[in-house]
C-alpha cells in the first residue's frame, strides 16, 4: 500500500517538474536574459546622454524623465511577463489535482 502512494507520488512530482517547474524556470530564464538586454541598452543611452556637454538644460531634463519612464516600462513588463508562466503553473496544477481527484474517485489509483 505505501509502496503504491510513494509510486504515485514520485510519478507525479515528476509530470510535475516536466510541465510546469522546468517550462517556468526555462521562461524565467530567457526574461532575464531579454531584461538584461535592455537594461543595458537604456545604461548605454545614459552614458550617451552624459557624454555630450554641450546640449541644453531642457534637452537634458526630458532624456531624464524619458530614461525614467524607460525603466519604469520594464519593471513593468518585467512584472508582466513573470506572472504568465505564473498563471500558467495554477491552472496547470489545477488541472492536475482534478485530475487526480478523478482517479481516486474511480478507485483508478496507479
Amino acid at each position: 500500500m505505501l509502496k503504491k502512494i510513494l509510486k504515485e507520488i514520485d510519478q507525479y512530482s515528476r509530470l510535475f517538474y516536466h510541465h510546469v517547474a522546468l517550462p517556468y524556470l526555462l521562461w524565467l530564464g530567457l526574461e532575464m536574459f531579454l531584461l538584461l538586454i535592455l537594461v543595458l541598452s537604456q545604461l548605454s543611452a545614459l552614458d550617451n546622454m552624459t557624454a555630450m556637454k554641450e546640449i541644453s538644460e531642457s534637452t537634458k531634463q526630458f532624456n531624464q524623465q524619458n530614461l525614467a519612464i524607460n525603466f519604469h516600462a520594464i519593471k513593468m513588463m518585467f512584472f508582466g511577463l513573470l506572472g504568465i508562466p505564473f498563471g500558467g503553473v495554477v491552472v496547470r496544477g489545477i488541472f492536475y489535482g482534478i485530475d487526480y481527484y478523478g482517479k481516486i474517485r474511480k478507485g483508478n489509483r496507479l
